[in-house]
């Protein structure tokens, strides 16, 4: 809905993965150059549920880095749990539409950086056939 125009006139698509796990296994089509990523803040939540959204989000940037350029938008304020249809009840559609719009590019944390470069690295070591599966 806040980015209807956007979807009519072919220049924004809307792909959803609905759960973090969705979202780490999406595969982007190999014309794709940006992708936003729409996450929900949970930083309110306790246990595994706390930041899953942001943290799946930033895996898949980390995948993806390089080849295409993400941004993630959180909704609402630090330590908060909410999501864009909480954002879209309280304050409407313009809200998200400037919300989704003005998402941070993805840099990546130097934790983040040597942590995919210990998986590749870890992932060459393997045997062959173990890699093929």
């Amino acid at each position: 809905m806040a980015l209807r125009s956007g979807i009519e006139a072919g220049k924004i698509y809307v792909a959803s993965a609905v759960t973090a796990g969705g979202l780490e296994g999406f595969t982007p089509w190999p014309a794709t150059t940006r992708i936003t990523i729409c996450a929900d803040r949970d930083e309110a939540k306790a246990g595994a549920a706390y930041r899953r959204g942001e943290i799946a989000a930033r895996k898949f940037a980390l995948h993806h880095y390089g080849r295409v350029e993400v941004a993630i938008a959180l909704p609402g304020m630090p330590n908060e749990s909410i999501d864009w249809l909480d954002i879209l009840r309280r304050d409407g559609a313009e809200a998200v539409r400037s919300g989704i719009l003005g998402a941070s590019p993805f840099v990546p944390t130097p934790e983040e950086i040597d942590r995919k470069t210990a998986q590749a690295k870890a992932l060459r070591t393997l045997p062959r056939c173990i890699r093929c599966r």
